[in-house]
């Protein structure tokens, strides 16, 4: 199950970073003083870490006990 998570993660990211929606951001418009296409950028690359990072971390399914 992890592993088709990742799967449909990685397009999504490709998507994400694919040049329609990085068209759409780059206007010269600001957020915070950064300009969008900067921020929308730094933003998706954080979130994306953190989605791989909860998934990588995330228990599948609990270890066998092994009583000897």
């Amino acid at each position: 199950m992890r592993k088709q998570k990742l799967i449909v993660l990685s397009m999504l990211i490709t998507v994400l970073f694919s040049y329609p929606l990085i068209a759409i951001v780059n206007t010269p418009a600001w957020v915070a003083g950064i300009p969008l296409l900067y921020f929308y950028i730094f933003t998706t690359w954080l979130l994306c870490i953190v989605c791989i990072l909860k998934l990588a971390e995330g228990r599948e399914s609990s270890p066998p006990n092994n009583k000897r």
